[in-house]
């Protein structure tokens, strides 16, 4: 039976963070240019399922070429959550007896923001996404307080730069990766790819809050808006 279990495991059940991006060795060492923090979701109790996003920018990758070494200019950062379908499952056993196979009660949302520039002299900034409370009430998640699975990819001038070293567990990260005692890269990029192949069916559904409202740009860096 474990033998059978494991791919679907291994596909499907991993807590993904990318720690740190966009990494240079000198000699030796890391250097982080930014650097995840932390996410995390919660309930505002009314409309929204509220996902915190929290990074801080550290050293220009390119002082040379930038017009202002004090500024990282055209930084994405893409979100994908996932969170399993409790309604779902429990409707499948009902119908069937049988405990639904993993990846059949997994819902994937992607939500992605561009930031124009981010000034290095400002300490950490905060990012916010919002998920209706009304789709979470519904699949029987919105009491959870972590996603089942998540991604915070960063890319800077289009280029994307994942780091999972065991040593980033002595960082600020509380769970840096996390996949029942697992740490193998090649398991977190297969959910990776899962999660952007999956979160496309549920486009729109997990959105940038300052699309909403303004007031989440608080602590935002110089986030861009889309065209209406």
């Amino acid at each position: 039976m474990t033998k059978c279990l494991l791919p679907s495991v291994f596909f499907f059940t991993i807590i993904f963070f990318t720690s740190s991006v966009w990494v240079q060795r000198a000699s030796g060492k890391e250097k982080a240019w930014i650097e995840f923090d932390r996410l995390t979701v919660r309930s505002d109790g009314d409309k929204w399922m509220v996902v915190t996003v929290q990074i801080t920018p550290k050293e220009h990758p390119n002082e040379d070429g930038a017009l202002n070494e004090d500024f990282i200019d055209d930084v994405k950062v893409d979100v994908y959550l996932c969170f399993k379908n409790v309604t779902k499952e429990k409707k499948i056993y009902k119908e069937t007896r049988r405990n639904p196979d993993l990846k059949t009660i997994l819902d994937y949302y992607h939500a992605e923001v561009e930031i124009l520039t981010m000034d290095l002299k400002s300490g950490s900034k905060t990012l916010v996404f919002l998920l209706p409370l009304e789709i979470a009430k519904r699949d029987g998640f919105d009491r959870v307080q972590a996603p089942y699975g998540q991604v915070v990819d960063i890319s800077i001038g289009g280029v994307s730069i994942q780091k999972a070293l065991m040593e980033n567990a002595k960082s600020r990260l509380s769970e840096p990766i996390v996949f029942e005692g697992f740490r193998d890269d090649n398991i977190l990029q297969s959910f990776k790819e899962q999660a952007i192949a999956n979160s496309s069916s549920k486009d729109g559904i997990l959105i940038p809050a300052h699309l909403v409202t303004a007031a989440y740009l608080k602590n935002a860096p110089a986030l861009k808006f889309p065209k209406p």
